[in-house]
């Protein structure tokens, strides 16, 4: 049986090398962590909580100008996001997220359970330190940047650190759906993107080549420049036995989000000085472990003051 409840500009490399001498990128004592698995007790981060906003077969990364094109994407954050999207688009545009200066576009296949298809209730946008990086070696991703995370096209279960589904902001995490999710913790989608930049190209032909994911030793030499890791939290209104799930793509396996950076310039610089670069938690969602009653909407916020564009 199914319950389902309704909850509530870009820096060159060169000039970013002699401006920072910031030295090593890495953090040669750091273990690798899962970036999935625990979406609390990470260090320094900054985070846009970004209620479900719209729903469009449009896809402005990979079918850009071409409206209808895509399979069924649920869009979070900013309400003006479709086939036509630009930065300047996003930055004039209207945002339903917890964070002023967060006009971004994120959006994810729509899900179904069985035939029903089940909008989701907000994702949350935790921009993190990546791992193996020293946190004062990270900087701003360039204005309008475009990134997927997971694959459209996988035909086999793909990584954890990249996709991973799990109940609720438990830690246990399964590479599909899994069959039984408590009343106080709802299906959840995590997905991870890439946190590597080659320093010069907000966006690729191929929409990937641009960003690479770090290794346990930081960023590799093609990409040499750590920006925030970017780990999206999808919440779903759907409890107890789940049954059949599929996406708009295909199986749960094409799991995957895209991200158009629509941040006030001003403001992001800021939220990395501030929060990453300082190794300081800026802002939390529940915990590590949700028990409370609910779906966790009751969840609160801890984010700096921001009163409008900065620039």
């Amino acid at each position: 049986m199914l319950a389902v409840v309704l909850v509530a500009a870009a820096v060159g490399l060169a000039g970013w090398a002699a401006a920072t001498g910031s030295g090593p990128t890495t953090a040669a004592s750091a273990a690798p962590v899962n970036p999935n698995q625990s979406l609390t007790s990470f260090g320094g981060q900054f985070l846009a909580s970004c209620p479900y906003s719209h729903t469009r077969p449009d896809d402005p990364i990979v079918h850009m100008g071409m409206p209808g094109m895509s399979h069924l994407h649920e869009f979070f954050g900013n309400d003006t996001t479709d086939a036509a999207t630009t930065f300047a688009s996003l930055r004039r545009g209207s945002s339903t997220c917890s964070e002023a200066g967060d006009r971004s576009g994120y959006w994810v296949p729509a899900l179904y359970v069985g035939a029903k298809r089940v909008p989701p209730v907000r994702v949350d946008a935790y921009y993190r330190v990546p791992n193996g990086v020293k946190p004062a070696a990270v900087r701003p991703f360039p204005d309008g940047l475009e990134a997927l995370a997971g694959n459209q096209h996988a035909t086999a279960t793909q990584s954890l650190d990249v996709v991973a589904w799990t109940c609720g902001l438990s830690p246990d995490l399964t590479t599909s759906p899994p069959s039984t999710c408590g009343p106080d913790r709802p299906l959840q989608l995590r997905l991870t993107f890439p946190s590597c930049w080659d320093g010069h190209h907000a966006a690729s032909a191929d929409h990937v080549s641009h960003l690479a994911y770090p290794t346990a030793a930081g960023c590799p030499g093609s990409h040499p420049v750590p920006i925030p890791q970017l780990t999206l939290a999808v919440h779903y209104p759907v409890y107890g036995k789940l049954g059949e799930v599929h996406l708009a793509s295909g199986s749960t396996v094409t799991a995957h989000g895209d991200f158009f950076d629509g941040w006030d310039p001003a403001r992001l610089r800021a939220q990395v000085a501030g929060c990453l670069n300082r190794d300081v938690t800026c802002g939390i969602v529940g915990g590590t472990f949700h028990t409370g009653p609910g779906s966790g909407d009751r969840d609160t916020y801890n984010l700096p003051a921001y009163s409008g564009d900065e620039s």
